[in-house]
């Protein structure tokens, strides 16, 4: 599987059956919502999208409205908190919460439990597998898809905002709060 950016216009797999509701004369979907394979493409919150597209908690009509109206937003049905790094009396997630970055910078999908102190998700954003120089590199040589192949990460939101300071990239605030379906 690929990653690619993230954005209302995006043109990720994902992305171009999301807006296509256009139907044939059977009733079929002219643009299936694809499974996964080795060349799909997708960005964080599109695999979220997808997982509960795939098991039915999520209908396809919810998600063109979502990407017609440029309101992924709405994933996360309301905010129930904000979590504070390096205070341990923040507010957690719970599991299966919607968490957002910094916004749709990054969302990922919380595992309602920790470790070492560290609240655990699951992520798909593949240059987080990769070392901070290396991503920089790729992108400063426009060479980005070297950074694209990746899986499904168990993960820290800890990790990941270490990760993201590392590119010079802002984190927070991080909010949380129950899937929009």
């Amino acid at each position: 599987m690929n990653w690619d950016r993230s954005g209302a216009t995006g043109t990720t797999d994902f992305a171009v059956a999301a807006r296509d509701n256009s139907k044939d004369a059977r009733g079929n979907y002219n643009t299936p919502m694809q499974g996964v394979s080795s060349t799909s493409t997708m960005n964080c919150w599109e695999m979220i999208l997808l997982a509960a597209y795939q098991t039915g908690m999520l209908g396809r009509d919810q998600v063109y409205d979502w990407y017609t109206n440029d309101t992924i937003e709405d994933m996360m049905a309301s905010q129930s908190g904000t979590y504070k790094l390096g205070d341990p009396k923040t507010a957690r997630p719970d599991r299966g919460d919607i968490v957002f970055m910094h916004g749709l910078n990054h969302v990922v999908i919380a595992q309602g439990s920790t470790s070492g102190g560290k609240e655990k998700v699951y992520s798909f954003w593949p240059p987080s597998d990769y070392s901070p120089a290396t991503v920089q590199s790729a992108i400063a040589s426009g060479k980005i898809d070297s950074v694209k192949k990746g899986k499904t990460q168990d993960t820290s939101i800890e990790s990941l905002a270490d990760w993201m300071k590392a590119l010079s990239m802002e984190p927070n605030p991080i909010t949380f709060g129950p899937a929009g379906w």
